[in-house]
């Protein structure tokens, strides 16, 4: 497959941090490779805000991400990109628990794996719905922590081919944008975008 790394790819830089780590000084190699990995992490977001999504009962993309133009809710999408069609436009969720999501900001360019990367796994994945949600709140008057400029807004979640999907949703004055990336595409998003996920577990 195309997006999968060979053995012969990883084994040269693999190769080269086990040889460190098992040398004379190799406790303090390991320590300075785990110190570096926390601040490439820790650098990556910065706090924003947290919001609060209510509890939904029964979530259909179809019904309300089938198509471009005004849905039912009156709610305008100018764009849906056929990863998301693909991946989302036929999800269907039930019984959903209210949520917190904290919303950070990119502080510097990155990818979908090393955004990913900079979140606790356990708290990663953010519903389909629940993306939706906020959109409804901001439309409706709430505060929903959405940027509405034109920059865009990240979510981890779940397509319907049981991978994590990274899921951009932006509003321009066409109306509102959906589309994902697989976490192996090589595209780099600039800072100032924001990432949710949740809370806690």
């Amino acid at each position: 497959m195309k997006n999968e790394v060979s053995i012969a790819e990883m084994k040269g830089p693999l190769g080269e941090l086990y040889d460190q780590c098992s040398g004379e000084n190799g406790r303090a190699r390991f320590d300075e490779f785990k110190l570096w990995l926390k601040g490439v992490v820790s650098t990556l977001l910065a706090h924003v805000i947290t919001v609060r999504v209510p509890a939904i009962k029964r979530f259909v993309a179809s019904e309300v991400l089938g198509r471009t133009g005004t849905n039912r809710d009156g709610i305008r999408v100018a764009f849906l990109g056929k990863n998301f069609q693909e991946q989302f436009g036929g999800i269907v969720e039930e019984n959903i628990p209210e949520a917190e999501l904290t919303v950070s900001r990119l502080q510097r360019q990155a990818d979908a794996l090393e955004i990913a990367g900079a979140i606790p796994r356990e708290r990663r994945v953010v519903k389909t719905g629940q993306i939706y949600q906020l959109v409804r709140i901001h439309e409706a008057g709430g505060h929903s922590g959405l940027l509405i400029n034109g920059w865009g807004n990240f979510f981890l979640s779940y397509g319907v081919n049981g991978n994590l999907w990274l899921v951009l949703v932006l509003r321009s004055g066409f109306g509102w944008s959906f589309n994902a990336d697989p976490l192996g595409h090589p595209r780099r998003w600039c800072g100032d975008f924001q990432v949710f996920f949740r809370k806690c577990f």
